[in-house]
């Protein structure tokens, strides 16, 4: 079992828990040119700056802001990811291939404004990628650690530490014996996390001022 600690940006996801925000979620649809940058925050593409740029070949995080890809799961899967769901991505600085952004395949979105969101690949011919997206109303990561820390531990659900499977999709489950992971906020304290050995005498039950009792 792997505790990811509250500041952690992995419980910043796909969908999440969410305090009050100033922002309304934005919905719409966008097509990008080869070269061509996205604003996460406000949906308008430019030639320069933005939080994604779209080379024509990959997908490429600018700055701060990250991706991680879910997988070609449909516009089912992509309508089903809401705001108040829990779920844990790995949000990356590796840009996305092309050959991965086919049409159907769904991805997630982290902004340079500390804003989260999904995708939904709906063509992609000639070099151009159109995209179907919500980006979800959030404070900045640090408010959400504070307002976690404030009303105490938040388990928002329980995935398969090599899939990360959201609920409701297929394959989602824990199987008997397999490792899992434990998302929420105010889950343990501000500490780094430190690589913990299964060797003698094994894995502490207590890490970070964190333990589970099933």
């Amino acid at each position: 079992m792997i505790l990811r600690p509250a500041n952690c940006n992995a419980i910043a996801v796909l969908a999440m828990i969410l305090p009050a925000a100033a922002w309304a979620d934005q919905s719409g649809t966008v097509s990008l040119a080869p070269n061509t940058f996205l604003n996460l925050d406000t949906g308008a593409t430019s030639g320069t700056g933005g939080d994604i740029l779209w080379t024509g070949i990959e997908l490429m995080p600018q700055g701060r802001a990250g991706l991680y890809n879910l997988g070609k799961y449909g516009s089912r899967a992509f309508k089903s990811i809401q705001a108040r769901h829990a779920s844990s991505a790995q949000f990356s600085s590796k840009p996305i291939p092309a050959t991965t952004l086919v049409p159907g395949d769904v991805f997630g979105v982290r902004s340079n404004g500390g804003r989260f969101g999904k995708m939904l690949v709906t063509a992609a011919a000639s070099g151009s990628l159109s995209l179907q997206y919500t980006i979800f109303s959030a404070a900045s990561p640090g408010a959400m650690v504070s307002a976690a820390a404030t009303a105490g531990p938040q388990v928002a659900g329980i995935q398969n530490n090599y899939s990360y499977i959201l609920p409701g999709l297929p394959n989602y489950g824990i199987a008997p014996g397999s490792i899992f992971i434990i998302v929420g906020t105010g889950l343990s304290t501000s500490a780094a996390p430190v690589l913990q050995s299964s060797a003698a005498p094994g894995l502490p039950k207590t890490l970070n001022q964190t333990s589970v009792s099933v």
